[in-house]
């Protein structure tokens, strides 16, 4: 007898536990309908952040693009995916972020591709080339005397082409040695074509062969006997029509017959 009421009695505070977590359940689901419905809560900003000196995009065409409900919508209800999604229907948008700021703001900050070349396609238009070895944007002319060229590389050779431009910039940071544009041949594979420019002369050409697998090491060795040629070519005072480095070790100089 003892037994079975000791074992109605858990089974009370059983029920009771479970009654009293449901309530607390229904009385947590009421209090979120009733805040996600509520005119608190209402999305009237749009804040911008991680501003960048003249961005692709204007914060009204980024607005245009995302197409916030601004006025009608609950914070809490927003579905940021579609709006993310529309944002990155645009060439220039890398990456979206969109944060929920309580209680009327949304968050948005847009990270945009950096272009780093221009590629000349099969059909001859020309195209932005970003880190990632990818076309992205038709290239306007104030792209065309900043950016390094690329000619008949195809695509899956962007980022490879990339890569010899990253290396290129770092390794020739500040020197008179400038990348112009890298261009392909079945055969041969990579040529670099640089520009070296004198105080005291005119621009010279140069021509490094890199082969149809280029390895990051032989283009440093390659532009750093350039720079030294470049250099010890300068002050004798002598200048050159062009260099061209092949992937040994040779370096083949026209000089000019006037200097």
């Amino acid at each position: 007898m003892f037994e079975r009421l000791v074992v109605w009695f858990d089974s009370k505070k059983k029920i009771s536990a479970w009654i009293t977590v449901l309530a607390g359940a229904i009385g947590l689901m009421s209090a979120f309908y009733g805040i996600s419905r509520s005119d608190l809560f209402i999305v009237n900003v749009v804040e911008f952040t991680g501003e960048i000196d003249s961005p692709p995009l204007s914060e009204e065409e980024i607005l245009k693009l995302a197409r916030v409900p601004l006025n009608t919508v609950n914070l809490l209800s927003l579905n940021l995916d579609p709006v993310r999604e529309r944002i990155m229907e645009h060439p220039w948008v890398e990456k979206v972020q969109l944060t929920k700021r309580f209680p009327q703001t949304l968050q948005i900050r847009v990270d945009y591709r950096e272009p780093v070349a221009v590629a000349q396609i099969k059909n001859g238009e020309l195209y932005l080339i970003d880190a990632r070895g990818v076309a992205f944007e038709k290239a306007t002319v104030r792209f065309l005397a900043r950016l390094p060229m690329l000619y008949g590389i195809p695509a899956e050779h962007y980022l490879k082409a990339v890569e010899l431009i990253r290396s290129w910039n770092e390794r020739s940071s500040g020197a008179t040695v400038s990348l112009s544009q890298i261009e392909w041949n079945e055969e041969t594979g990579f040529r670099v074509v640089a520009k070296i420019s004198s105080k005291d002369g005119p621009t010279q050409r140069c021509l490094l062969d890199l082969g149809t697998q280029p390895q990051l090491p032989e283009l440093n060795e390659q532009l750093d006997r350039v720079l030294k040629i470049a250099d010890y070519l300068r002050d004798r005072k002598l200048t050159m029509r062009q260099i061209h480095a092949d992937l040994g070790k040779k370096v083949v100089v026209k000089i000019n017959p006037r200097s």
